[in-house]
């Protein structure tokens, strides 16, 4: 709802997300606007929910519904050699049924084909396709606005750009995690536990709210709320980062002051001894990670490379790479044992990270009342530490040669080397 409302991309960019919810009505004849203007789908929604349409439709669906369907799922270790084997029978079967005069038909279309696929388009068909021309990319990228101040004694960064027709103020809480070795603030384990703690605000309950009362806040306050471990490098320095544990979030400006108290009741009043929610939200966490890894293995391998040559590449993979989620498998398999210790972990780590000496935060919107209400809520309700610069001690892991077993058919490979090495710069 949130995403609907704020005009989200899915992750693209603004325009090209619209443009991709206008092609999914208008291809099929539909109205190309149909996508555009949520609100009268939120109101029929709204009015549905007042007259007891869905109780009706819950009722006719799952209650009174007499058709059941009984699904049971036996793993097997030998199905891909057993789908395989009945593939190349069937393929062997089919040519044994072939004519010599099939056989020759078939194999002149298939030269066919391959001839039409290599052949080069001709001009007049190029000239069909829209292209850019150099003149039509700006010589130099866009300046962001930004203005470097302060929000009582926190830095601020301000970014006065306008957002989208909802007026929309994105907000973003950034508190520092660094480092890993020298100063020992977080270690590899602690990173992985961080990356995990972003998963968990806003899932679990608060002192003041039930997970059910806290999602229902979240819908009608923000447009979408996240919270990652993010690292930056520094130009020609792979050795060293600044490591950032990020909260983002955005709101109306009407809704902005209540949005940020319960962004600061989220860092500061999460509940982490329910063990079975816990427990639950670790298990997806981790099945999710597997899946991206067996999914995405290219990029995963990638990140494993960059371990081995940048700081930054070493925090991502303790944050979000196979080290993350080997942490994961692991901690969920031996919950039982470590169940207590996880909430005590997670519990300290909010304790240590959240407070007034580590944040910094970026505003994103012209309206000024944005800082106001900030400052009177989130800083208010954080707890007041001395400002910490702490200096970044992640070292890069060195080269390794490894291979990695994921659970798919396909394999990744991934080889990497640093230019600076080499003299570039």
């Amino acid at each position: 709802m949130g995403s609907l409302r704020g005009g989200g991309g899915r992750g693209l960019p603004q325009g090209l997300g619209i443009g991709l919810s206008v092609m999914t009505s208008w291809l099929y004849g539909g109205d190309p606007a149909a996508n555009l203007e949520v609100g009268p789908l939120f109101a029929s929604l709204n009015k549905k929910l007042e007259e007891g349409w869905f109780e009706a439709l819950l009722e006719r669906v799952f209650l009174k519904n007499d058709h059941f369907c009984r699904v049971l799922l036996t793993p097997s270790a030998t199905l891909g050699e057993e789908e395989r084997a009945e593939e190349a029978a069937r393929l062997q079967a089919a040519r044994d049924s072939w004519t010599e005069a099939e056989e020759a038909e078939l194999r002149a279309q298939q030269e066919a084909l391959d001839a039409w696929q290599s052949a080069g388009d001709t001009p007049e068909a190029l000239a069909k396709l829209p292209m850019l021309r150099i003149s039509d990319i700006p010589a130099k990228p866009e300046e962001l606005p930004l203005e470097e101040g302060r929000l009582g004694d926190t830095p601020l960064l301000r970014h006065a750009a306008a957002t989208d027709v909802n007026r929309q103020i994105y907000t973003i809480t950034r508190q520092v995690e660094e480092t890993l070795q020298r100063q020992n603030d977080l270690t590899a384990e602690q990173l992985s536990c961080a990356s995990l703690l972003g998963v968990l605000l806003a899932e679990l309950e608060t002192e003041d709210h039930t997970g059910a009362q806290l999602q229902k806040l979240q819908r009608s306050l923000m447009g979408q709320i996240t919270a990652s471990v993010e690292p930056y490098g520094q130009p020609n320095l792979p050795d060293t980062c600044r490591t950032f544990f990020c909260l983002s979030f955005s709101a109306l400006e009407a809704k902005l002051e209540q949005a940020a108290a319960l962004a600061a009741e989220i860092l500061t009043r999460t509940k982490f001894d329910n063990q079975q929610r816990l427990r639950e939200l670790l298990r997806q966490t981790a099945i999710r990670t597997e899946e991206s890894v067996s999914a995405a293995g290219h990029q995963y391998a990638a990140n494993r490379v960059s371990a081995g040559l940048t700081a930054v590449g070493a925090v991502k993979e303790y944050a979000a790479g196979i080290s993350y989620c080997q942490w994961l498998k692991d901690t969920e398999k031996h919950f039982e044992d470590r169940g207590e210790d996880l909430s005590t972990a997670l519990r300290a780590l909010s304790e240590k990270l959240f407070t007034s000496g580590r944040l910094t935060v970026s505003v994103t919107g012209a309206e000024d009342a944005a800082c106001a209400a900030l400052e009177k809520t989130l800083l208010a309700r954080l707890p007041r530490t001395a400002r910490q610069e702490l200096p970044c001690a992640v070292k890069a892991w060195g080269v390794r040669k490894e291979g990695v077993i994921v659970p798919t058919d396909v394999s990744y490979a991934a080889l990497g080397g640093s230019l600076l090495e080499q003299g570039a710069s």
